[in-house]
């Protein structure tokens, strides 16, 4: 608005226009003059905006993931270490808080006697006690310890997206030296996936789990999922980490018991489907939804279930369910939990497994 005035000045006092089409070319000159000067004030501004967000941005990842830059007194250097020294081709990694212990146990005695799974595996959990109970169990496999405050109160808890979140900046850690199956333990697994994985791995950046009913384009499922090192897939998942952390920054002053749904933030694995159908330079190959089941299988309604009738998965996934106990009690009526009543001791190794494979000869039957 002032450089308009002074140009309107300009144009009519000024001695150097005395004609009339001067005068109007001169208002010309000033009303363009004064558009030029708005659009770079805007671009300006935009400019400073994107930087005060990307400042943000950098202020909310440092401080939601500040509990991950150390753990049980050690640096991530430490476990950059561990991570290449572990053998194999490719390590699996899991991640839980408190409230999965059961399922991390249950899944050691399930895997106990199944050849290098323990040795290629890697934990990260939020607790000492949850590391001392894992190595009670199991020696061979490797327990990160995770500095974390946040308390998952449900499933669209503040709470629990921000853990969803420590456990994506951890995949991205593994992932800058090893390939990584990154899977959950509330299943049962009939066998080892290291066979399957390893002959199908080295054909494409990622090996998806599709969840959910059939349908044309499943879901993709976050609970199981391989991932090549320095692959498109893998800097698909930084993306998916940064979209994250800039969609939560907005509650991080809120408390961890604040509810916050779908439409207002996705999870990981939306987030990640979102990413993956528009980036056509990720090479994956979708694994056997009835090999790599979901709990959709339990449901007899299903035609999830109907149409894996009779075939032996490998995995099958204790999800769609919400909730630990709901999920260990389904496990208890199939004859797929592997921890005694005690939910410590393991149960006999061959009689358990030999009964969940029966569950599967005769999946008519109902228990």
């Amino acid at each position: 608005a002032f450089t308009t005035e002074i140009m309107v000045k300009i144009c009519l006092q000024s001695t150097f226009v005395t004609s009339a089409v001067t005068r109007i070319s001169c208002f010309v000159l000033a009303f363009v003059m004064c558009l030029i000067f708005v659009k770079l004030r805007s671009n300006f501004l935009l400019v400073q905006r994107l930087n005060f967000n990307f400042y943000l941005f950098e202020y909310n990842r440092v401080n939601i993931s500040r509990s991950a830059l150390t753990s049980n007194g050690s640096s991530l250097d430490d476990l950059d270490m561990v991570v290449s020294g572990m053998p194999g081709d490719f390590i699996m990694y899991a991640f839980g808080n408190a409230d999965h212990l059961p399922f991390i146990l249950h899944w050691l005695c399930n895997t106990a006697h199944m050849p290098d799974v323990h040795r290629r595996t890697l934990l990260a959990v939020t607790t000492t006690e949850m590391q001392n109970s894992i190595r009670n169990h199991a020696l061979d496999v490797k327990v990160f310890v995770v500095q974390e405050r946040a308390v998952s109160h449900g499933f669209y808890s503040l709470g629990y997206r921000k853990l969803t979140i420590l456990r994506v900046h951890y995949l991205i850690r593994i992932l800058k030296n090893r390939n990584v199956l990154m899977f959950e333990t509330d299943c049962v697994w009939t066998r080892s996936v290291i066979p399957v994985i390893s002959e199908s791995m080295m054909h494409c950046d990622l090996l998806l789990y599709r969840d959910g009913e059939p349908a044309l384009e499943p879901a993709v499922g976050a609970g199981f999922m391989y991932i090549k090192s320095s692959s498109p897939g893998s800097r698909m998942w930084e993306e998916v980490y940064a979209r994250m952390i800039r969609e939560i920054s907005q509650y991080t002053t809120q408390r961890d018991t604040v509810t916050i749904g779908p439409h207002q933030v996705l999870h990981e694995q939306e987030v990640f489907h979102e990413f993956l159908k528009r980036d056509k330079t990720v090479k994956f190959v979708n694994l056997d939804r009835c090999l790599f089941a979901s709990g959709l299988w339990y449901n007899k309604n299903s035609k999830y279930f109907e149409s894996c009738r009779g075939k032996l998965p490998v995995i099958l996934n204790n999800n769609f369910l919400v909730g630990t106990q709901p999920k260990v009690n389904r496990a208890r009526q199939w004859g797929h939990w592997f921890l005694e009543d005690d939910m410590i001791t393991c149960k006999p190794w061959n009689k358990t497994l030999t009964g969940v494979l029966a569950t599967f000869r005769d999946a008519g039957r109902r228990p």
